[in-house]
Formats: C-alpha cells, structure tokens, sequence
C-alpha cells in the first residue's frame, strides 16, 4: 500500500468528505484491504467521477446563487437539461471551468473555501493533475485501461492530493434546515445520514455556510433516501430536482422563460442592439439617396473598422414610424449570430405588422424556414405593406449552427419579397460578395471609436510586413501600385528585398482601411504604351497614422 495516500484510505478522514465521495472512498478502502490495490481500478475510477461530479455541482450552485448573468452558459445549462443526458466526468470539468472563469473576471468570491484556487487546468495541459486523472477514469471505463499496481497507487496518490486542496470539503459545515431542527450533516453518527428524528422520504436540500455568514444553498445535491441508501446524494431522475430540474430553480427560470421566447425570434435585445441614433450626416445623405425611391430591396452600407455605422443604421430604422423594422447585429456564437433565430425574428416581426396572433407563422424545423418566409411574403403582399430590416455586421453573418442557415443565408432569401432592408458591413474586397441592390461606401465619420480601429490593426497588421506596408501608404503623397509598395519598402530596409506576393496579401489583409483605384500609367520599356495598374491609398492618412502610434 502506498505510504502516500492519507485521506482516500483512511475512515477517519474520509468520512468528513461529502457523500457520495465518502461513499467511493469507503467502497475503494474495503476493496483495497479485501482483494488488494491491483483490483482497485474501478473503485478508484469512481473516486475520480464522484470528486469531478461534486465539484461541478457546487459550482453550478455558486452560479446560480450570484443570478446565473452568462448568456452563452446558461445556454449550454439549458441545453444539458434539455439532452436528459447525464453530465460525466469530463463534462463537469469543462462546466466548472467556464464557471470559474466568470467568477475570476467578476471579482467574485464563492462561499465553498478553495473551490476558486482550485485550478482545473486547459486543453492540451496533458501534464495538469486533473488532465492525468480524468485519462486515468477515462482510459478505465472505456476498457482500453490495463491496471497495474504502480498506475493505481500513483493515481490515487494524485486524486489524494487534489483533495487536499479544497478546505471546503473539510472545514465548512453542511447544514439541513428540517422540521426537527438545523443539523451538521458531518456531526451525525454517520456522517451524511439523516437524524433519526427526519422523514429519510422527505428530499431536502443542503445549504454550506461560509465564515462570513454566507449561505449556499446546494441546489443540485439533495439529502434524502436514495434506493436503499441515505444521505447526501445527486438525482439521477429527469423529474428529481439537481441538474435535470435546473429550469425550475428560481435563478434560472427566468432567464429560461426568456431563451425559450428568444430561440423563436423574440430577441429581447434586439431593438437596442443597434445603440444610439448616429449623428453622421454625410453618411445618412449617402444611405438617403441610395434609397431614394426604392420601396424594397437592400442596401450595403460598408464603412472602415472603427466608423459609426450602428448609429446609421439606428436612424434609418427609426426614420419611418408607420413601418414594422426589425433591428439586427451580428453576434456570432449567440441567438444573435443565428441565421435561424433571425429569419424566426422576421416572421414574428411579419405577425406584428399584420397584426395576427404569434406563432400564425410556424417554423418548426431548421429546414423549414425559407418555406416560412415565402408565406410571410405572401401575407405581406396580399395586405401590400413591406417589412423594414435592419442588421449591423452582416460580414460576421458567414456561419451557423449545424444544419442551420447563416444571417448571409437569410439576407440572400429577403433579397425578393416585399422586405427593404439595410445592412452595415465592414469594407473589404477579399470578402464573398454579399447581396445588395444598391452599396453605400463610407471611411471614418465623427465618433470614430479608436479602440476599435487598434483592435483591428493587432488582429489584421500586426507583423513586420503589415506595418512596413502602412507605413509606405501613409508616407506617400499619391496612391500607390504594388511596385511602388514594394520599392518604398525595400527603400527603409537597406539590403532586403520583399517577396511581391506576400505584400500583396498584406494589402488585401489591410483592405478595410484602404481605397482601391485604377490609373493609366506608362509601360515600363513600350514606347507610348500603357497600362491600367490597381493602386492603393489610405482612406484617411491622419487618423490612420494616429491609430498606429497609439498601438506601438
């Protein structure tokens, strides 16, 4: 037996942890001292699941307990309810990760002591404790796991030393408020039962009290009779509460109410996703006469990183009050970025105009929504009103869900039907030519966000060659051909010559901050000859020049 392991096989110690990580600890003892450690690969396994499983549980109580704030994890809460799946090893790990995270970029302190120190490493951190243990469960229960003595005593000795280093598994009391009185679960005869005094029947849950007087209340545990066991325990039932009966939890309830509404285009953020109307003059004039006698079709506004254009698209949208408009901005990764969530927007938008009740214009399937928006055409032409669209970063628009369509699918199927649409895009020739009747192309207006722009220049122009080239721009008087770049650049760096495919990828890579023209110019050695050469010239060289200092 390994001299190393000082909780896991140790009564004393062992039954102060939670159930039903006592319980493995327990049954990985008696199988140890029964038949001996080379037999111990499962019950060790099981010791992994039931750390890993514990701690997830009480960080999705610590979330729930601070509002549950996280869109896209209570989207992925929703969706483990949803699948009646249950959540193994792994996926606990890779939940309480994300949970951590929040807590870290919040500033928050949970009420379980060691639980925010406790680090469950990243992907490829093969090295990690908890990446070696998980393999350990993993390799095990798939059956391609052959246990030797050493592997086990070195992983139960590693799963000991994770243990070690959560005081809240220890220290804190886990308390049962019943009828016959509060109790510490661990000051019971054994430890995790229920007093005698209490219906074992009746499911309750328990609450950890913190030093500060803080109570969590640990929603996905639950204290009660379980089959012929008692004590602390998680449900495995859909109808139990714990992670299967989430939706039902107070703290998460309302957000669910509210995502179920959205999932079918009832985006409650959608009409102040587009900000403040913009005070862009020149650009509305722009966008007024591309419009100008057009009752329906689309229109592309494309303006540089950085510029305006949401306050743009904000005043159009709210330039006509007899017209329903739906607002739109491109979130990929959220409702906002789903191309089936929006045409789902365009159809409830379709109701309202026409005053018919929700859901007139089902949508029951992802494959069913282009059929949906002809019969909201349909609708809307027999009753002869047009539907106004207005969506911001239309270029973000290019993917999906699986099996879904993408914002750029559905932009494409409004191009026909009674729609007058507008989207804001950002100014780039190397993108997929996205559909319009009409484009509008802008530079930087008044509010120019330069965090923006430099956010764009660290993503797009952050090596060597993307800052000689700006710099070879913006140093010049006129436009410039590729040669001409080219030779400016070779010019600052003595002895060096650029590949001219490479610079060229550069410019493409800088295209958003660029105006593209053509000049006719004398062919080199053809007398009288020339030639029609592409040139490239910064959009505005001051603000563009000033954007480049403040990176460096």
């Amino acid at each position: 037996m390994s001299p190393h392991t000082t909780i896991l096989l140790d009564p004393a110690r062992y039954a102060r942890l939670p159930m039903p990580l006592a319980r493995a600890a327990h049954t990985l003892r008696t199988e140890t001292e029964t038949n001996g450690v080379h037999t111990t690969a499962d019950e060790l396994s099981g010791c992994i699941e039931a750390l890993y499983g514990l701690l997830g549980r009480v960080w999705v109580a610590e979330y729930l307990a601070a509002g549950a704030p996280d869109g896209p994890i209570n989207q992925r809460l929703h969706q483990i309810v949803r699948s009646g799946r249950p959540v193994v090893g792994g996926g606990w790990v890779s939940l309480a990760r994300q949970l951590r995270d929040v807590f870290l970029r919040e500033g928050w302190e949970p009420v379980a002591q060691g639980l925010l120190a406790y680090d469950f490493g990243g992907f490829g951190e093969p090295e990690h404790p908890v990446a070696k243990l998980l393999e350990y469960r993993n390799s095990f229960a798939h059956g391609s796991f052959q246990s030797v003595q050493r592997d086990i005593e070195a992983h139960r000795d590693l799963l000991d030393v994770e243990l070690g280093k959560l005081p809240f598994l220890w220290e804190q009391p886990f308390l049962l408020d019943t009828d016959a009185g509060v109790f510490e679960l661990r000051q019971q005869r054994v430890p995790g039962r229920l007093p005698a005094s209490v219906d074992p029947e009746r499911r309750m849950h328990p609450v950890l009290l913190a030093k500060d007087g803080r109570v969590l209340d640990l929603y996905p545990l639950l204290v009660g009779s379980a089959g012929k066991e008692q004590g602390l325990f998680w449900p495995k039932k859909k109808k139990d509460d714990g992670i299967q009966g989430l939706e039902q939890h107070l703290q998460f309830a309302a957000w669910t109410e509210r995502y179920l509404l959205e999932l079918e285009g009832h985006v409650i953020g959608a009409n102040e996703c587009l900000g403040s109307l913009g005070a862009w003059p020149e650009a509305q004039a722009a966008l007024q006469t591309a419009l100008d006698g057009r009752t329906r079709g689309i229109v592309l506004v494309e303006t540089a990183p950085g510029a305006p254009r949401s306050g743009v698209l904000a005043a159009w949208a709210a330039s006509d009050s007899t017209r329903t408009t739906v607002h739109w901005k491109v979130l990929p990764g959220e409702l906002m970025g789903s191309g089936l969530v929006f045409a789902k927007s365009l159809l409830r938008a379709t109701e309202r105009a026409l005053g018919l009740p929700d859901g007139t214009l089902p949508c029951a399937t992802a494959d069913a929504w282009r059929a949906a928006l002809v019969q909201a055409s349909t609708l809307l032409e027999q009753s002869g009103k047009v539907l106004g669209i207005a969506v911001d970063d239309l270029h973000l628009g290019d993917t999906g869900r699986p099996g879904e369509p993408t914002v750029q699918d559905v932009w494409r199927a409004v191009a026909v039907g009674p729609f007058l649409a507008v989207a804001g895009t950002v100014r780039n020739w190397a993108l997929r030519t996205l559909a319009y009747d009409a484009r509008v192309a802008l530079g930087w207006g008044p509010g120019t966000d330069a965090a923006v722009l430099q956010a764009f220049l660290t993503a797009r122009a952050n090596s060597d060659l993307h800052r000689a080239t700006l710099a070879a721009l913006i140093q010049a008087d006129a436009p410039l051909d590729l040669f001409d770049v080219c030779d400016a650049i070779e010019a600052r760096r003595a002895n060096t010559r650029v590949f001219e495919p490479a610079v060229e990828r550069s410019l493409w890579d800088l295209a958003p901050l660029l105006t593209l023209g053509r000049e006719r110019r004398d062919a080199a050695g053809q007398d009288g000859a020339q030639e029609s050469v592409r040139t490239f010239a910064p959009l505005d060289r001051e603000i563009l020049f000033t954007a480049v200092e403040q990176r460096a």
